[in-house]
């Protein structure tokens, strides 16, 4: 009888000092509905971002794709200076230097057909000390070659643009997909916050009753018509209960991590945050037509989209 007496105290001293512990944590309490816990979510989220930031890029992967069909300028400046040691006499010079300089502008752009056009403008200057004048020419170039048989038409050329805009669009439904997960695991973190809140309640009510019960086992044994067994069980009983309310926190702290975590309030003391549901849970009755909503599925769904793209690809 000692030692199971003994096994409570010890266990009693255990939720007290846990509860202590719990209470002296400073909290910060939040009051949130459901919608603005999406709002938030669909906002903040890392993983939403990070898909959002992989849109972009495909963005740019088109750009990057069409960029081979822009025109093309160059203006490009050459100038070349040689010496060479000469013996005759007839050019009245140890050595003859010689100077030429070229200039040329030049625009070109490839087709979606494959085609290739150039037109450039070349200008060269040379000058020497045997001559007595400087030598100028400039003339201008066009040039046009298509293929007709390898990269001949526009699928194969403008592939590379059709696959990147497939990409985008595959990215794009990923994205909208991601958005749909997020906003029921934020609906699904919510009310589990919330069940777990209310189950506290209940808990800490079965500890005022089993309060109760111990008291009334007490008085019984003074007057005679209880024993002490019944007095350690209403103990147990109490105890029980507690060390229930204590894994309930334990339970409501783990369902407001995870909704932290999907509406991004890590940051700071967010860990320390004490998120409070304003929201009431209800059920509405909704009448459904399953082909409709197969229609509907097949129309709306990411997923379904996503696979009809990468058939396309």
């Amino acid at each position: 009888m000692n030692h199971m007496r003994g096994y409570f105290i010890t266990l009693l001293l255990v939720i007290i000092f846990s509860n202590i512990t719990y209470c002296l944590a400073e909290e910060q309490s939040i009051e949130l509905s459901l919608q603005d816990c999406i709002d938030r979510a669909l906002k903040e989220n890392l993983n939403l971002k990070s898909s959002y930031l992989g849109l972009r890029a495909e963005d740019f992967s088109i750009i990057q794709a069409e960029s081979q069909f822009d025109p093309f300028l160059s203006l490009s400046m050459n100038r070349r200076q040689s010496e060479t040691p000469t013996y005759l006499d007839y050019y009245n010079v140890k050595s003859i230097e010689s100077k030429i300089s070229q200039l040329d502008l030049t625009l070109s752009q490839t087709l979606s057909t494959g085609a290739n056009w150039g037109f450039g403008f070349y200008n060269t200057l040379s000058e020497s000390n045997i001559e007595t004048a400087k030598n100028y020419s400039s003339n201008l170039g066009i040039s046009v070659s298509q293929p007709l048989l390898k990269g001949f038409g526009k699928k194969i050329n403008r592939s590379n643009i059709f696959i990147a805009r497939l990409t985008k669009e595959s990215t794009l439904y990923d994205l909208e997909n991601n958005a749909i997960t997020l906003v029921n695991e934020v609906q699904k973190a919510y009310w589990n916050l919330a069940y777990a809140l209310e189950s506290l309640k209940v808990r800490e009510l079965s500890i005022d009753q089993a309060d109760s019960l111990l008291a009334y086992n007490r008085k019984g044994l003074e007057l005679g018509v209880l024993t002490e067994s019944d007095v350690l069980e209403a103990e147990s009983t109490l105890l029980s209960r507690q060390q229930d309310v204590l894994f309930q926190k334990g339970q409501i702290r783990a369902a407001e991590d995870v909704l932290i975590r999907l509406l991004n309030l890590i940051s700071g003391e967010g860990w320390r945050l004490k998120i409070v549901p304003t929201d009431i849970a209800s059920v509405t009755d909704i009448d459904i037509d399953p082909e409709d909503a197969f229609r509907n599925a097949v129309k709306l769904r990411p997923e379904y989209k996503i696979i009809l793209k990468n058939l396309e690809q």
